[in-house]
């Protein structure tokens, strides 16, 4: 609250926290979906891919993997960044949060269980 203040005061605006991708939980995104933010994250060992989105080219990556951590997180770059995007490679971007949640179904008569994924769109 004193950074907003102090910063109103001198007529710079405040800075806006950086939210850590990488090990952000479900419950953390859920009370920031929706909301425009800054992430910082470093690119894992899945390889990135490039689609076009309405018309815009989005390059597709995820964080790295954490031990004992099998949250699914997705971010989605505008452009084509294949060849920035390699692994261990960190960006900090400004864009959309998104929890995303999937519903049980079977495949070939095997159940997969409901899963909530998270999403962050550069905006």
């Amino acid at each position: 609250m004193n950074t907003i203040i102090f910063c109103s005061l001198l007529g710079a605006p405040p800075t806006t926290p950086v939210i850590k991708f990488d090990t952000l939980t479900i419950e953390q995104a859920a009370r920031l979906a929706g909301d425009n933010v800054t992430i910082r994250f470093t690119i894992g060992d899945a390889p990135a891919y490039t689609w076009p989105v309405n018309g815009q080219l989005r390059t597709i990556c995820g964080p790295v993997l954490r031990d004992g951590d099998d949250q699914e997180r997705t971010v989605s770059l505008i452009g084509d960044r294949t060849r920035k995007a390699r692994e261990g490679k960190a960006f900090t971007v400004r864009g959309t949060l998104r929890v995303v949640h999937h519903e049980a179904y079977a495949v070939n008569g095997v159940h997969v269980p409901a899963w909530d994924d998270i999403r962050f769109e550069e905006r």
